[in-house]
């Protein structure tokens, strides 16, 4: 119905509100509203073929060109609200008619024509954006399906509950579950078979609401502990203690195992405690001691490592006293003396201190005699103090004596020889003095 004095026609069956032509032509409200049927019957082609025939004809009417958008975009309304019955990717606001539309329309329907434009293309933005999201939608499904038939459960699950409510995703991804949960317990089943007890609790664990997969993983704990204390038990019979420890803490609450890793303690301390006994044995006096005293008073070690401590020691001692021995014999006291006075307390060493401080001296005056007589110029004087001053049977004094005598006889046959010869040289003068004498008388 149109009020007189306007412009604005309320359709009577679906209640659209749109302007009048400015010419009240019956033909052209026909067609116009005929167009409008087609339009609301969602045929909008037909719609727009009957508007492009009167906008030929009435190229100046904007009511017309407004028609011919609302047939393009599909729109239709539905008491106040507005309904798309296609989708365009351009926005009306572009479109060229709408720019011709607003050209020729008169300022006071231009803002009406506006506001109903901007609405439509919110809503088509709208539909464009829920469109874009059924396309994707419909791609993560198909995707989906792909990673289901090729058994990539995971990947095709996690893409159904990304879709949400989207079809059948809800039901495909439930169905996901129930295969990826069935290849699991497949595969771990067969882990147990070759005896992979980790990976099938593992397997197993990772599915724990499926079937008896909780149960599962408790049978494969228990034969995984019992394997493990097992093969433990056997490295403690063959003396393997420290893996033995090793297995058995991997276990530590599992039947006896704290009384078998105290049990492998004990022995690892007794093979160490045998060993170094052994090297004590072999005098190996300070390997012996470190692994007594790291055995923590276990039997006697620690006695055995102060006895190390001891021999040790008295080892040493022995060594310096053999030193000082062989240093008396050959005679060099001072040597000797400083080594016998560094274990004042050992065996006999006080005797050998005496001994050296009394034959210190005569080793002095021994060696002065014996430079004496090997050199070349000899004063028998001095050597004959050095000689007398030694005792009679020390070292080889008695050859140094007899060579003292020979040196002694020597001299004096050379005096005598002198004497001699000066004797004879004075008679030797006499006779030729007498000689002298009796030829001159």
């Amino acid at each position: 119905m149109a009020k007189e004095g306007t412009k604005v026609f309320v359709c009577p069956s679906c209640g659209m509100k749109q302007t009048l032509p400015l010419s009240f032509d019956p033909i052209l409200l026909d067609l116009m509203e005929q167009a409008t049927l087609y339009r609301n019957q969602g045929e909008y082609d037909e719609a727009s073929a009957v508007l492009e025939s009167l906008l030929s004809d009435h190229p100046q009417e904007p009511e017309i060109y407004w028609n011919l958008l609302l047939a393009r975009y599909g729109v239709i309304y539905e008491g106040e609200k507005i309904r798309l019955g296609r989708t365009y990717l351009s926005s009306l606001l572009e479109d060229p008619l709408y720019l011709e539309l607003l050209h020729l329309a008169s300022k006071e329907t231009k803002e009406e024509y506006r506001h109903e434009a901007k609405e439509i293309a919110s809503l088509q933005q709208r539909e464009i954006v829920k469109q874009e999201q059924e396309k994707r939608n419909e791609d993560f499904y198909q995707q989906a399906l792909s990673l289901k038939e090729e058994k990539d459960y995971s990947e095709a699950e996690e893409l159904f509950l990304k879709i949400g409510n989207y079809k059948d995703s809800k039901k495909q991804a439930k169905e996901c579950v129930e295969l990826r949960n069935k290849r699991i317990y497949r595969k771990a089943m067969n882990c147990i078979l070759d005896m992979e007890y980790e990976s099938a609790i593992a397997l197993f664990r990772s599915i724990p609401d499926y079937q008896d997969a909780k149960e599962k993983a408790e049978e494969c704990e228990e034969s995984r502990k019992k394997g493990i204390y097992r093969k433990a038990k056997r490295l403690l019979e063959e003396r393997k203690y420290d893996y033995a420890i090793a297995l058995f803490q991997t276990i530590s609450t599992y039947r006896d195992v704290k009384e078998r890793i105290a049990q492998c303690e004990q022995g690892k301390k007794q093979d160490l405690y045998d060993k170094a006994f052994a090297w004590k044995e072999q005098k190996r006096w300070e390997e012996a001691r470190l692994i007594f005293e790291g055995l923590d008073g276990f039997l006697d070690s620690a006695y055995q490592a102060k006895d190390c401590r001891f021999r040790k020691r008295e080892e040493r001692k022995e060594r310096v006293y053999q030193a000082a021995l062989l240093r008396e014999k050959e005679y060099r006291f001072d040597s000797a003396l400083f080594l016998f006075q560094a274990i004042p307390t050992y065996k006999d060493v006080t005797a050998h201190i005496q001994h050296c401080e009394e034959n210190k001296r005569k080793e002095e005056i021994y060696q002065n005699a014996l430079a004496l007589s090997r050199s070349s110029k000899k004063d028998p004087v001095l050597l004959r103090n050095f000689v007398f001053s030694l005792p009679v049977r020390y070292r080889d004094s008695e050859i140094l004596r007899s060579q003292f005598d020979a040196l002694l006889r020597q001299r004096r046959n050379k005096m005598i020889a002198v004497l001699i010869a000066g004797i004879s040289l004075l008679l030797l003068l006499a006779v030729i003095i007498l000689l002298l004498y009796f030829r001159g008388r």
